[in-house]
């Protein structure tokens, strides 16, 4: 699955475009207002994020926090900045402060298990799902980064449960189901993986990872019958 880190780079940046969207329209925390030089730099730091512009993130994010230390928030999203860098470590201590305010906040527990997880840390990853899956059982994320990490760690068949489980939250789920494909292909199930495959390239017909999928599937399969 050399596609695999890829994907994932993929995954986690659609993950916090859409924790930006499902924030812009709400109250962030009590008494915030768009308004004001506080309301300006949290929205032009959301801005910069979101253009992936992670530098001017930052900086714009520090002075928000000069004006409020303990805005959850901020301090979430400005460690997703420094994760966006590759910061993980800065990122990790970035998330486990906003934590200490707010630990039941799934988003930011969700970016800590992402930071453990790009580090090769898949305990902490995982012990950072299950939390996530204690909050919120139905948490497609959350059941995202359990299979994740069970596929980092070779346990196939538990990341194969945890990425069904996934589907049945979320049939659509492109993601999920390149990796169930390219589960069932290491394993030399190519009965499940061609199907699984097929449904990810009828929900994106421009979806590489499944059209490679195919083509290795038909090249073994070749190989096989030589």
């Amino acid at each position: 699955m050399e596609y695999a880190s890829r994907q994932k780079q993929a995954i986690i940046h659609s993950q916090m475009l859409k924790e930006l969207k499902q924030q812009s329209n709400k109250s962030i925390y009590p008494g915030y207002t768009r308004n004001g030089q506080l309301g300006e730099y949290i929205t032009k730091g959301d801005v910069y994020l979101g253009q992936s512009k992670y530098n001017l993130a930052i900086s714009t994010y520090k002075k928000a926090l000069e004006l409020d230390p303990k805005n959850v928030h901020t301090l979430n999203n400005l460690g997703n900045a420094y994760s966006g860098q590759g910061e993980y470590d800065l990122a990790i201590s970035i998330y486990k402060k906003a934590l200490e305010l707010d630990p039941k906040n799934v988003h930011t527990l969700n970016n800590l298990g992402n930071a453990y997880y790009k580090q090769g840390k898949y305990d902490l990853a995982m012990s950072t799902c299950k939390k996530m899956l204690e909050l919120d059982p139905e948490n497609v994320y959350a059941l995202n980064n359990l299979g994740d990490t069970y596929l980092g760690q070779g346990k196939y068949d538990l990341a194969i449960s945890a990425y069904k489980k996934m589907l049945e939250l979320d049939p659509e789920n492109v993601y999920a189901l390149n990796n169930l494909g390219s589960l069932y292909y290491i394993q030399d199930k190519y009965n499940l993986a061609i199907p699984t495959y097929k449904k990810a390239l009828e929900l994106n017909p421009k979806n590489v990872y499944a059209l490679k999928g195919l083509e290795r599937i038909r090249v073994s399969q070749s190989k096989a019958n030589q």
